[in-house]
């Protein structure tokens, strides 16, 4: 993924986590990578991509749905890079119509009626409006609008590639230990 920090800065890192990789990047790839960041040799290097789960209601968080089971959908969303849930959605049986919004949009009242009146135009029967779990967050101030409608978010969660997570979770367990906060003396 993008660099949040200067280049540079990954010096002063021990651990870098190479993110939103393809679910089948190679070894070979993943070595291509690691010698074109040149470690230091007390650094750790791992690999991660996206999983996207099954949508979950946004107010009802019981309510689990198969996003195949929609025939229509409008997904909309408010994020910088919209490619890995693109794709995502690109592999579901489910058509969609998209409402792309700014990084980071606060959403107004004429932008929920903006999608309400475009979801109200999709012909299914079965249809929903689909959003990222980050923009979400943003539209639970429309919950008295909102609730009566199917909206549901799209889980995300980050997988360590290459078998590696124990690894990982080994050395943030231990930088912790390293670090953590010990009692004073009674």
């Amino acid at each position: 993924g993008d660099l949040r920090d200067n280049r540079s800065s990954a010096r002063r890192a021990d651990i870098i986590i190479v993110t939103k990789c393809p679910e089948e990047l190679s070894q070979t790839s993943a070595s291509a990578i690691a010698d074109e960041l040149a470690l230091a040799s007390h650094q750790h290097l791992f690999f991660s991509t996206l999983r996207y789960s099954n949508p979950v209601h946004l107010f009802q968080k019981e309510e689990v749905a198969d996003i195949n089971d929609w025939k229509e959908g409008l997904f909309v969303c408010g994020i910088a890079n919209v490619k890995p849930i693109i794709d995502y959605l690109n592999n579901t049986s489910m058509h969609y119509d998209m409402i792309r919004f700014g990084d980071h949009h606060h959403y107004s009242i004429s932008d929920l009626e903006s999608i309400l009146r475009q979801f109200n135009q999709l012909a299914a029967d079965s249809k929903c409006i689909l959003t990222t779990e980050k923009d979400a967050v943003r539209m639970q101030k429309f919950s008295e609008v909102l609730s009566s409608y199917p909206i549901y978010v799209i889980p995300v969660q980050h997988h360590i590639l290459f078998e590696q997570s124990t690894a990982l979770v080994c050395l943030l367990n231990k930088h912790i230990q390293t670090y953590a906060i010990k009692p004073a003396d009674a």
